[in-house]
């Protein structure tokens, strides 16, 4: 399981940690290796900008992951996980 929030945000309340990019790559490498993956959206905090941040964290992921791992975490995934991309008005490129 990995946990994801924008960059500038990561900065402030994930500090010494894997960069969001860094997670990413891991992400496609442990789906490579035939792992399970989920993805945590979290914290989520509310700030001026929040949305346009999440838009492009989650823009980011869909460039940076292959199809096959999207289909999985659409297929695997928390509803409200994909809510999220509703709510944000972002469709996922499978």
């Amino acid at each position: 399981r990995f946990s994801l929030m924008p960059a500038s945000i990561a900065k402030v309340v994930d500090v010494r940690t894997s960069t969001i990019e860094q997670r990413l790559e891991a992400m496609q490498k442990f789906y490579d290796a035939g792992y399970e993956v989920h993805v945590n959206l979290s914290p989520v905090i509310l700030y001026d900008g929040w949305q346009h941040d999440y838009r492009t964290l989650l823009r980011n992921m869909d460039s940076m992951i292959s199809d096959d791992f999207k289909d999985q975490l659409i297929n695997h995934s928390n509803v409200l996980f994909f809510s999220f991309f509703n709510l944000l008005s972002i469709s996922v490129n499978v």
